[in-house]
């Protein structure tokens, strides 16, 4: 985030041996208005919603996005995947609220902190084939494409937050019946806040039941830790827990957390197992 180098990042696909202070990133991309800055090897491009002229006028409008990678330092990691830690928990379970209506997607959850049901490769098959929850999310709120190019693989205690993306299309349907239905009128007011966490996938008969062996509840716990706890911010070590202290760009720790059936599809996630699961982490984040 401050000091640690982005290129670093872009160029290391398999991250194994690297030391995780060095995997704490932010990217920034700012609208076209003036010529980018680098701070601390930060990439910030700036721009927004109205064309520049050549002779420097400003623009009536600008936004920012940003793409954070969570990183749990080793003996964080180490604690998340500790079973007394979890059966010790003494935080009250949050209230849980189920949106029955046909219309209440996760996108449409305003003010909350909306999952994105990621392949360990953010996108996952959004450039060719993919039509599940991810991909839409992707095609119709193109600047998260931006992950495509500067994320590599998800290790299990990593998660990427995007800020401040817009949908920019209407579609109707999902998988195969997925359709764009045209542009968004009010791109603007969809500003979201995106959690992308890559659920285990679970292939065949005898995948499905391991997914209920301590080890893999704790692996999902895990990932599910690094993005809704505070824990996996660049600066984590330094600021104290509070999640305040954080220029303002980071998700309040107050925010609800949106999702559904995370890993319950083609990745064979049991529904009532993942459903405990989210609420676990994200009621002992406080959320």
């Amino acid at each position: 985030h401050h000091h640690h180098h982005h290129h670093q990042q872009q160029q290391q696909q398999q991250k194994q041996p690297q030391p995780k202070q060095q995997q704490q990133q932010t990217a920034k991309t700012k609208g076209a208005a003036s010529g980018s800055k680098a701070k601390g090897g930060a990439k910030k491009t700036k721009g927004g919603d109205g064309a520049t002229e050549d002779d420097g006028r400003s623009i009536t409008s600008t936004f920012t996005i940003t793409f954070t990678r969570l990183v749990l330092s080793s003996e964080r990691r180490a604690a998340a995947l500790e079973r007394a830690g979890w059966m010790g928990c003494t935080a009250p379970l949050q209230p849980l609220v189920v949106e029955r209506s046909q219309s209440a997607g996760i996108e449409s959850a305003k003010g909350a902190l909306q999952c994105d049901f990621a392949n360990e490769y953010v996108g996952g098959g959004v450039m060719c084939c993919g039509n599940l929850q991810e991909e839409l999310r992707f095609a119709t709120c193109p600047e998260c494409l931006i992950a495509n190019l500067i994320c590599p693989r998800l290790a299990d205690e990593e998660a990427l937050l995007l800020s401040g993306v817009q949908q920019y299309a209407s579609y109707t349907g999902y998988g195969d019946s997925f359709e764009c239905s045209g542009a968004r009128p009010d791109p603007s007011a969809s500003s979201a806040t995106i959690l992308a966490i890559d659920a285990r996938a679970y292939l065949g008969d005898d995948r499905r039941i391991k997914q209920f062996e301590a080890g893999e509840l704790l692996r999902e716990l895990t990932k599910l830790w690094v993005g809704l706890s505070d824990e996996g911010w660049p600066d984590a070590g330094l600021a104290s827990g509070s999640g305040t202290d954080r220029g303002g760009e980071a998700p309040s720790a107050s925010l609800p957390f949106a999702t559904g059936n995370w890993g319950c599809g083609a990745f064979g996630g049991n529904l009532q197992l993942k459903a405990l699961l989210q609420w676990m982490a994200a009621s002992r984040a406080g959320r």
